[in-house]
């Protein structure tokens, strides 16, 4: 073979790799399509009316937005979140005629999970979706719509006791930018007039590929841009690859760039700006085992609590260049999976925290399948040091204690604490369930004690996040910590 045959090989094949979207993605619409042709039960047992939102315990306050979406057709699985991880629940959602008309409103209100989301200081965002190109474009075009959508949305949201809306419109025309701007504008006021305390937030692509949407205005007139940073490669991607990317290599769009355009674009400001993250993965019918295979057929999503025992039994596999985890295996030929794990996700919950962004969110909530290993990672990430303190006991004024090394661990961590008086230290680990797994007690010395904890890997049976508690006297500490077998 000539150089210039190598050469061209060469090119196709980093091509190839670089695939991903090449026009906006429909995220949500494409789940519709694929969940969403059902009706379940959502309200489960709750009768009454919902109560107010209640004033969230300083020791129960996490650090960021988490902004989990709960669409209708994951049911009554409200009941089981932990909602001392959540700022917001955005159920997803009204459906919206061109003329600003509710079409379909799925079962709202849902009074018991109102009731339950607000007993636990969590606000409620009640999303509207309109996904017709066309249907948007009439309907911003038309101000007397515009102002039924608006008259609409309020009441949906007083009639529910609900905190706010999601405008989730996939996606906004080039010719409609300016209307969008009014619409969110008048909408946003009049929500903050009506409604004191309510907010209007929006989901936004990750990549603004027609010059649609004014992020510096919408920032500056709204309460939130939810960025769908998910779908990078989507069901027709000629080619298997993450579905969110943090780096570049395999797209040449990825999470870090869509952030870096939203700032450009918004002067510097992350304030207003939540990075959205996938519970779900998709799956592809492949031609080959490589990385980023060929596709044989449209790729279909997959959620998290079926993609990740299903990558332990067929052998996972993870990409540390843009952080996501992947698969294969054979069922009527070849198939390979791009998910995101909990140590994906940690990864990208940290770096918007670097960023100084506003929150992350969660598509969707329900899809993790209650496993441990997600919600301990939204823990590890957001919660306030103080909210992991047991009740009884009381904050320390005795002594104090370094972050955990390393963390995660796979075998021994150390620490050091330092003590105003000679005391007997206990150390316990507890599963998230509060499950004790790890016991000691021991003396330490006025001063800095650097304790090491080994041979874990013989205590505790499986990989995932667990509690650390300190202890001497009625004082006490926690960290969470991660365990890798």
């Amino acid at each position: 073979m000539g150089n210039y045959s190598r050469i061209l090989l060469i090119a196709f094949f980093g091509l190839s790799l670089i695939q991903g979207q090449e026009a906006p993605v429909k995220s949500h619409a494409e789940q519709v399509s694929q969940y969403g042709q059902t009706s379940v039960d959502q309200e489960g047992d709750f009768k009454g009316t919902p109560r107010d939102l209640i004033q969230r315990d300083d020791l129960r306050e996490i650090s960021h937005v988490v902004f989990g979406y709960h669409p209708y057709w994951n049911g009554t699985d409200w009941q089981n979140y932990d909602y001392d991880l959540l700022s917001h629940i955005a159920w997803f959602g009204l459906a919206m005629g061109s003329d600003g008309n509710i079409t379909n409103s799925h079962g709202w209100p849902i009074t018991g999970l109102v009731d339950l989301a607000h007993g636990n200081g969590v606000k409620v965002i009640v999303t509207v979706t309109v996904f017709d190109n066309s249907d948007i474009s009439t309907l911003l075009g038309n101000a007397a719509y515009r102002q039924t959508a608006i008259d609409n949305l309020l009441a949906r949201v007083i009639l529910g006791n609900a905190d706010g809306v999601n405008i989730d419109f996939e996606f906004v025309p080039t010719a409609s930018r300016a209307n969008f701007n009014l619409f969110i504008h008048d909408l946003t006021q009049t929500f903050h007039d009506q409604i004191p305390g309510s907010e209007v937030s929006i989901a936004m692509p990750a990549v603004d590929w027609w010059n649609s949407y004014d992020y510096d205005y919408l920032s500056d007139n709204c309460d939130g841009l939810m960025i769908m940073a998910y779908g990078y490669y989507w069901s027709g991607s000629d080619h298997a690859g993450p579905n969110s990317p943090l780096n570049s290599g395999l797209s040449s769009w990825y999470i870090r760039r869509t952030i870096e355009d939203y700032l450009t674009k918004t002067g510097g400001d992350g304030s207003q700006l939540i990075l959205g993250l996938p519970w779900y993965g998709r799956n592809w019918p492949v031609s080959s085992t490589v990385m980023g295979a060929p596709a044989t057929g449209s790729g279909s999503s997959i959620i998290y609590s079926s993609a990740e025992p299903n990558a332990q039994t067929y052998g996972k596999q993870y990409n540390s260049t843009v952080q996501c985890a992947w698969y294969n295996y054979n069922s009527e030929g070849l198939r390979q999976v791009w998910y995101d794990d909990s140590l994906s996700l940690a990864t990208k919950y940290n770096y918007a925290k670097e960023m100084d962004l506003k929150g992350i969110g969660i598509w969707a909530l329900g899809y993790d399948g209650g496993r441990d290993e997600i919600w301990g990672g939204l823990r590890d990430a957001f919660e306030s040091p103080a909210s992991n303190i047991n009740p009884q006991l009381k904050v320390p004024t005795t002594f104090q204690v370094s972050p955990v090394y390393p963390n995660p661990f796979n075998s021994s961590f150390a620490f050091t604490i330092s003590s105003i008086e000679m005391a007997e230290l206990n150390t316990s680990i507890f599963t998230l369930n509060g499950q004790l797994v790890y016991h000691q007690s021991q003396k330490i010395q006025m001063g800095d004690n650097r304790i090491t904890i080994q041979a874990l890997e013989h205590t505790i049976s499986s990989s995932g996040v667990y509690i650390l508690q300190l202890s001497i006297g009625d004082g006490a500490q926690t960290q969470t910590i991660t365990f890798l077998k």
